[in-house]
């Protein structure tokens, strides 16, 4: 049986919508600034494993602000009894959560195993 949604939680959902904006999207420029940093430096045949890094983390952090507002989106869309196919609504978000987590995660192996490949 679905929780009914409330106006309450339409509120909640926002406000981590707008804190996902406000932590995301300066990492994400963070990110593009190094990425293009990398990309123009000379020696950058040196720097691949740090541009996947950079381009994996980017993916990452994409992925979460879509996710966050999907969430929003959803909850919002079920308190004004707009919403078409759950299914689908439900098929992106775990889309979303596996991408974020997934790139994540690889970004932090591939930091860990180039750091272990140069100490060697």
């Amino acid at each position: 049986m679905p929780v009914p949604v409330t106006a309450e939680s339409v509120k909640v959902f926002n406000h981590i919508k707008i804190a996902s904006y406000a932590c995301n999207l300066p990492t994400l420029a963070w990110y593009v600034v190094i990425l293009v940093s990398m990309l123009r430096s000379n020696d950058r045949g040196n720097l691949i494993e740090l541009i996947v890094v950079c381009l994996l983390m980017i993916l990452s952090e994409i992925a979460d602000v879509v996710l966050n507002q999907i969430n929003y989106n959803y909850v919002e869309r079920s308190f004004n009894r707009g919403m078409n196919n759950p299914y689908a609504w439900n098929q992106i978000q775990y889309a979303c959560t596996f991408t974020t987590n997934t790139c994540f995660y690889l970004a932090h192996w591939i930091f860990a195993y180039s750091y272990l490949a140069m100490s060697i």
